[in-house]
Parts: C-alpha cells; sequence; structure tokens
C-alpha cells in the first residue's frame, strides 16, 4: 500500500513539475513599454542629479496672457508656457529591444528635474495650483518638460513704456554642476486667450544669459533674465 501512495505522489509532482515548467516558458504578456519601464526605473534614484560637468539645461518661456500690471509696487504677473529641456544618461534605451517604443511620457515627479525657479518672485500674489505635468523622455535620454505656469515677478520700471525683468536660475546648484542656457534670445508668444489685452500690452522681449562670480566662492552662478517692454 506504501508503494502505490508513493508512486502516485511521485506521478503527482512530476506532472506539477511540468505544469510548472510549461507556464515559464509561455512568452512575456508584457509589453514592450511595460519592460521598458521596468528596466528603467528598477535602480532609478530620483534624487540624483544626472551626469554632466555640468548638466546642460535649455530653458525658454512663451507667453501666453499679461495677467495684470501693478505699477504701484513695480509688479507684473504673467501667464506662461515653461520650457526645459535636459538628458539623463541614465533613461536611455534600444528602441528595437522594447517593440520599437522612441518615446515615454512619464509624470515628472518621478524622475529627477531641475530645480529652477524664479528669483524675483512676488509670492504673495495668489495664483492657482500646478498639476503634476508629464515629461516626454526620448530614446537618447533627452528629455522634454513643458510646463503651464502663472507667476508674478517684482522688478517693472516706468518710463515711456513698462519695463518687467523676469529671472530664473538654479535654487541650489552652481554653474559646475548645472548650466541654464536659453534656448532662443527673444521672448516667444502663444496667446491662447480670447481677447486682445495680451497683444496690445506687449511690445517686445529678449533673454541674457548672466554668469555671477562671488568673492566669497569659486563657482560661477547661471541665470536667465527675460526682458519684456510693456505698453501703459
Amino acid at each position: 500500500m506504501d508503494y502505490i501512495k508513493w508512486t502516485i505522489f511521485i506521478f503527482a509532482f512530476m506532472r506539477l513539475a511540468a505544469a510548472l515548467g510549461e507556464e515559464s516558458q509561455k512568452p512575456s504578456k508584457l509589453t514592450g513599454e511595460q519592460k521598458l519601464l521596468k528596466k528603467l526605473f528598477n535602480r532609478y534614484n530620483k534624487l540624483v542629479r544626472p551626469q554632466g560637468s555640468p548638466l546642460n539645461v535649455s530653458h525658454f518661456i512663451e507667453l501666453r496672457r499679461i495677467v495684470g500690471l501693478y505699477s504701484f509696487n513695480y509688479v507684473v504677473g504673467l501667464d506662461i508656457w515653461d520650457n526645459q529641456e535636459w538628458t539623463d544618461d541614465r533613461l536611455v534605451w534600444n528602441p528595437i529591444a522594447y517593440s520599437n517604443v522612441t518615446l515615454l511620457h512619464v509624470p515628472s515627479d518621478v524622475i529627477w528635474t531641475p530645480d529652477i525657479v524664479v528669483v524675483n518672485s512676488a509670492a504673495e500674489y495668489p495664483r492657482a495650483s500646478q498639476p503634476t505635468s508629464n515629461v516626454i523622455i526620448n530614446a537618447d535620454g533627452s528629455i522634454v518638460y513643458y510646463q503651464s505656469k502663472l507667476i508674478y515677478a517684482y522688478g517693472c520700471r516706468t518710463a515711456a513704456n513698462v519695463e518687467c525683468n523676469v529671472k530664473f536660475y538654479s535654487w541650489t546648484y552652481n554653474g559646475f554642476e548645472l548650466n541654464l542656457i536659453n534656448t532662443m534670445d527673444e521672448v516667444a508668444t502663444n496667446y491662447e486667450f480670447e481677447g486682445s489685452f495680451s497683444s496690445r500690452k506687449f511690445l517686445s522681449g529678449n533673454v541674457t544669459r548672466n554668469v555671477h562670480r562671488y568673492a566669497c566662492c569659486p563657482e560661477p552662478y547661471v541665470s536667465l533674465t527675460y526682458k519684456l517692454k510693456l505698453n501703459l
């Protein structure tokens, strides 16, 4: 009787092993994009800056709307598209190995992003909360981060017209770590709202790249100043 039980046990075990083997040989049901995401982000640390000495970050803004001009305290309110581009060497892949996936759309808060801020921000003015937007990652590691922003900035002067400066720089990285580059020499416009208030107010705009050095420190600090000329 024990021999029969033992034979039945062995037979059942072999059937189970064969079934598991067949299951393991079945092709993966993951898509190319799913496999790629798993590969890229398995050990990705978003707290670590991508390699580059320095890391080049391109920046430009597109003016969508002039929200307000507060000449009594020299503040301008702007609705803009904020564009930043850089390369992350950890997010590179061969599209052929992943079903010819050439780009990914992922939330910006899952990868490292530059800490570019408005230096002369008038933070006390109300603004709409900005939802987390996606970044576009290309197969060569280049990243495009396109954000809609509502900003208020000090720095307006009244003469024949109103001149306003909006200054951007990295909050924590110096110029040896992050090199901020202006993509365009002039401020672009992209009016998406009805009405001609913004088009009448905006006359021209240019971009200046500044490199500052201080007596205390050997490293440079890079900023971009967007100079806007507006009608009164």
